[in-house]
């Protein structure tokens, strides 16, 4: 018998893509969720803090109080990023991840400097030590090989 040519085709079944979020292994995924929820719930906390004091003690504040405002913020918005983008599988996220992570190093160590909650601020730069391992380990098959849900 002849054999009919089909689209299912070897040629078919090699083009099927590794999706970016499968490259994560199972305590990443947890980690990621962890990171967003948290992140969220720092943000929802920071604003009402923010609702607080002005209601409190109104707008009468320096603008060295409304810039420590958005410097929290937008630190607090950082961290919630760096996971949520994770999450959504964008091709750019690892090197996210590696800016902000800077970033964060950064102004960890100034907060060491200063003495604030040595202990804390320390687990804070050690904790995510295997997050950025795991990111080094997957980052040439994340943004080279590995395609994002939403595009299969």
């Amino acid at each position: 018998m002849m054999e009919q040519n089909t689209i299912f085709d070897k040629s078919f079944e090699e083009e099927i893509s590794i999706r970016r979020r499968d490259l994560m292994p199972i305590w990443l995924k947890i980690y990621v969720w962890c990171g967003m929820i948290i992140g969220a719930a720092l943000v929802v906390t920071l604003i009402a803090t923010i609702c607080y004091l002005w209601s409190t003690e109104g707008i009468n504040g320096t603008w060295i109080t409304y810039l420590s405002y958005v410097f929290f913020l937008v630190i607090v918005l950082s961290f919630f990023l760096k996971h949520y983008l994770m999450w959504m599988e964008a091709r750019q996220a690892i090197v996210w991840n590696i800016i902000i992570g800077i970033l964060w190093f950064v102004i960890f160590q100034f907060i060491l400097w200063m003495n604030f909650m040595s202990l804390l601020v320390l687990l804070e730069v050690l904790i995510p030590i295997p997050y950025w391992i795991m990111l080094f380990r997957i980052k040439y098959r994340w943004e080279h090989v590995a395609v994002s849900g939403r595009k299969i």
